[in-house]
């Protein structure tokens, strides 16, 4: 039996190991009508020629793309010139989206990586720092989640654009200043502004920017086993007491790290406290 052009003729399995594709996969492109290989009627046997082969060479390069096997059918039976065009302009802007994402993960992971050997190396020290420009949305206050349905749908938005969201607590200058050790926070989500291209950050009640500023900078260690509070906070307000310093705006925090240890959560906070110097 020849094929198609007189040419010579294959089992599947050659087939498959020859394109490194399944069976399978080739039975699917047999079922939908892009190949049509010839029966033996003695043995049973589906025999395909290089006219098949070349056929799931293309079907190939179109699932390299990036298409579906369902799409990659249409491709190759249902489109024309035109359509056929538009489909390949449509996956080539999906692509390049694809790449700034990756390229962006890419600086996220190096970012992370830099951040968590400072925050290791600074641990219980005090310096000024440039505070990065962060969008926040509030998501809990202390240890519990906002029950409003659109904050929970935010919330939904943002996690599904991590590595570029982080857990950002926020300690308010008004019940610091106070000076009480009881002092709650609220919790949220942040992302620098230098990724908001991947978010909806219109100004909102719940969604807060916090520009760039110089700040007094910090880290420390919570656990599961305590209730964070404004006590934690109490070293490093002397710190800028000693320093002829005062806290002019809200404290915010970037959890930077997160582990088990036995049955304790543990995070690492970065923190910053805006100051202004004031006379002794």
């Amino acid at each position: 039996m020849e094929g198609k052009g007189g040419g010579e003729k294959y089992k599947i399995g050659d087939v498959a190991k020859m394109l490194g594709i399944t069976p399978e996969a080739i039975r699917f492109y047999e079922n939908h009508g892009i190949i049509k290989p010839q029966k033996d009627d003695n043995t049973g046997y589906r025999y395909y020629d290089v006219w098949d082969i070349h056929m799931l060479i293309r079907a190939r390069s179109y699932r390299q793309f990036g298409y579906s096997l369902s799409d990659t059918v249409k491709m190759l039976n249902d489109y024309g010139t035109d359509e056929f065009i538009g489909h390949l302009e449509e996956k080539e802007q999906q692509i390049q989206q694809e790449i700034i994402w990756n390229i962006n993960l890419l600086k996220r992971l190096r970012q992370t990586q830099e951040i968590v050997s400072e925050t290791q190396k600074s641990f219980g020290t005090y310096s000024i720092r440039t505070r990065p420009a962060i969008y926040r949305l509030e998501t809990q206050q202390a240890y519990s989640i906002h029950a409003n349905a659109d904050i929970r749908r935010k919330l939904q938005e943002w996690i599904s654009k991590v590595p570029f969201v982080y857990p950002c607590a926020l300690f308010s200058q008004q019940e610091v200043l106070l000076g009480g050790t009881e002092g709650t926070f609220t919790f949220g989500l942040g992302v620098d502004a230098e990724y908001k291209e991947f978010f909806d950050l219109k100004q909102q009640d719940d969604i807060q920017f916090f520009p760039e500023l110089t700040a007094v900078y910090t880290t420390i260690r919570t656990d599961s086993n305590e209730v964070l509070t404004t006590k934690r906070l109490i070293p490093a307000m002397e710190y800028l007491k000693s320093q002829g310093l005062t806290l002019t705006g809200d404290i915010l925090s970037r959890v930077v790290l997160m582990r088990k240890e036995e049955d304790i959560y543990v995070s690492y906070h970065q923190l910053w406290f805006p100051f202004e110097t004031f006379s002794k």
